[in-house]
């Protein structure tokens, strides 16, 4: 298992992703037009899950207990927000984060056993006193699972922990342990074949990224930004409000946050990557005298 912590600033738009919304507004007008192909396809929960939908890509899992289950997303996604109402606004409020399983722990990956391995995750890690949803997803070779919650606590406390990937990279290692779960590995080792939606772009071009990064020409950042150009990635930084630079990697029309890509793709670390480079190299071949 692996964690991949993301944050956002629209409650609504996380709890529509998790639990597909967009594909639930698909599936409902094939239904009306009277289509079958996709209705074998996603075959009806009737009602079987929390709550009624039509996929059964998505699965409601668990959630703190005033989260109003039965009432439907914006009733959840109201839920969630409450704590962070409550107190000056901050940014990207909204916590997500993504437990991903190896495919190799599909067999005994039940319901339960991933609900257990959620919560422990989220106490680990410190994300408590504040309101949650874990939800399944099924679109995927690998077991995988959202949670989503406020980054502000029931007493208005800011929830800084998913900012500490290294806690997060501890806490993963703990439970595989634990729970005799394969340890997961980076986007690198994903079969992209399989892929399809924004993964089919985000995944080729981390090994694109990795591509270039690993040569040992490439000792500085402006050497870095130029092979990568040759490959038709552009690199932007974009300074926020609150006065931090956030990088983006950029193919065609599409953009993506280093941070979902790979934490290791941030400026800061590449730059000390290359600075090491460049000595180790100075250290093997030292200038003639």
């Amino acid at each position: 298992m692996i964690a991949y912590i993301i944050s956002g600033s629209g409650f609504g738009g996380c709890v529509d992703y998790v639990t597909r919304s967009k594909l639930e507004e698909k599936l409902h007008k094939e239904q009306s037009k009277g289509l079958k192909a996709d209705e074998r396809k996603y075959e009806s929960n009737k009602g079987e899950d929390i709550i009624d939908h039509l996929s059964k890509d998505w699965k409601l899992l668990s959630s703190s207990g005033e989260i109003r289950i039965y009432e439907g997303r914006k009733a959840m996604a109201d839920d969630i927000a409450r704590p962070s109402r409550q107190r000056k606004p901050i940014k990207d409020p909204v916590g997500h984060i993504s437990l991903d399983f190896h495919p190799d722990d599909a067999s005994k990956m039940t319901d339960e056993l991933m609900t257990e391995v959620a919560q422990e995750y989220m106490r680990q890690m410190g994300l408590t006193n504040t309101p949650y949803i874990v939800v399944r997803h099924f679109d995927k070779a690998h077991p995988h699972c959202h949670i989503v919650f406020s980054r502000v606590d029931y007493d208005g406390k800011i929830l800084t922990q998913t900012t500490n990937f290294k806690k997060n990279e501890r806490v993963c290692k703990a439970l595989n342990l634990k729970h005799r779960l394969t340890q997961g590995k980076s986007k690198l080792n994903t079969d992209v074949s399989k892929l399809r939606g924004k993964d089919k772009i985000r995944y080729p071009l981390v090994h694109n990224i990795a591509g270039v990064y690993i040569r040992p020409e490439i000792q500085d950042w402006n050497s870095f930004l130029i092979a990568l150009k040759r490959q038709g990635i552009t690199v932007k930084e974009k300074t926020g409000q609150s006065g931090k630079t956030n990088l983006y990697y950029c193919t065609g029309r599409h953009e993506f946050w280093y941070k979902k890509l790979d934490p290791f793709f941030s400026r800061e670390n590449l730059e000390l990557k290359f600075k090491a480079r460049r000595e180790k190299q100075q250290a093997v071949t030292p200038d003639c005298i």
